[in-house]
């Protein structure tokens, strides 16, 4: 039986009256290496105990501070957990119950203090990485991957990035989920749920002054692609939803502004659909049950609306509200029931259209 464990504490005195003292807590059964390093107040704990068949696992902590850290590896074989904490309040946990899996949380950098890193591995062969670093305060992550070989990254960096909660749920097999909560932005909300396989999502909420977004992911499908872009400075509350249950889809929403809502749901396969906002209050809804289907819906200025139903297969529908200054106040409404069908609509002032294709 082989058994490494590594401490390095320091134990240090400012004046008469000032001590910084650290406390870790190690429990191995099995054929596990630990690394702790700590510098300050820091709390860590490492279970590497948790039945005979664990072994081989290593977890790496380092810490300056005044931060807490856990790491349990129960009944695992061949798991890495790392954890770099610096600065104050910062609080990590990272449970691993499957084999062959690597997790790692970077709490790191200047003024970046009370953030919460939760990563759950119970599934074999993933990748999960949580970085809070650079100024980044009072965020939330989490990540848990129960299926296998996924991948999953969180970043709330940045001076300003605060307030923000980010998820990711990986039930599925060989999925990709990526997202970015950074720099002056705030009260953001991301989460991606995949339960298919194969599928990539990424939600992207960054830049100055950028507050109060909601995106959201779901992928029961298999081969799909998604992406949620609310990204640019003085970008506020907005909501993006994507529900991807079929197979092989694409869809984007990328909005910039205020008030917008975005949902698009593809229940067919093969269909292809990106929804651009560039103002305030405009709604777009695009709905693909049919193959092979291309919806496009491109808003700008205020109070427009579009919605987009394509049950039949090979259609095309295309519709472009706001070209101009006076481009507020439009619907758009595009019904195609049958195949082969193309709709183009194009409104520069309150105006309403409704096609139906059958």
């Amino acid at each position: 039986m082989k058994k490494t464990i590594l401490l390095f504490g320091a134990l240090l005195c400012a004046g008469s009256l000032a001590w910084a003292q650290n406390n870790s807590t190690v429990n191995q059964i099995g054929e596990n290496i630990t690394n702790v390093n700590q510098t300050g107040t820091n709390v860590s704990v490492v279970d590497q105990s948790g039945g005979a068949s664990g072994e081989e696992n290593e977890a790496n902590v380092t810490q300056s501070g005044s931060n807490t850290s856990t790491i349990i590896q129960s009944d695992a074989v061949s798991n890495l957990a790392t954890v770099n904490q610096e600065d104050l309040g910062n609080t990590s946990t990272i449970n691993q119950s499957g084999d062959n899996n690597d997790a790692a949380v970077n709490q790191l950098g200047p003024s970046s203090i009370i953030n919460i890193a939760d990563l759950n591995q119970s599934g074999d062969n993933n990748e999960a990485r949580i970085h809070q670093i650079d100024g980044s305060f009072l965020n939330e992550a989490h990540i848990n991957q129960s299926g296998d070989q996924n991948s999953a990254s969180i970043d709330q960096n940045l001076s300003g990035s605060q307030f923000n909660y980010a998820g990711v749920d990986q039930s599925g097999d060989r999925n990709s989920a990526f997202i970015e909560q950074l720099q002056s932005g705030g009260s953001n909300n991301a989460q991606i749920n995949q339960s298919g396989e194969e599928n990539g999502a990424e939600i992207h909420q960054n830049a100055f002054l950028n507050w109060n977004n909601i995106g959201t992911i779901d992928q029961s499908g298999s081969f799909n692609n998604a992406s949620i872009n609310q990204s640019s400075d003085g970008t506020y509350f907005n909501f993006a939803d994507i529900n991807q249950s079929g197979d092989v889809n694409m869809a984007s929403v990328d909005q910039l502004g205020e008030y917008n809502n975005a949902i698009t749901q593809q229940s067919g396969s093969d269909n292809m659909a990106t929804t651009a906002q560039n103002g305030f209050t405009n709604t777009a809804l695009t709905f693909q049950s049919g193959d092979m289907n291309l919806s496009e819906i491109a808003q700008s200025e205020v109070n427009n609306e579009a919605i987009v139903n394509q049950i039949g297969n090979n259609n095309t529908s295309t519709i472009n509200q706001g070209m101009d200054l006076n481009g507020a106040g439009n619907y758009a409404e595009v019904n195609q029931l049958s195949s082969g069908n193309v709709s183009n609509i194009m409104q520069s002032g309150n105006n309403t259209a409704i096609v139906t294709q059958q």
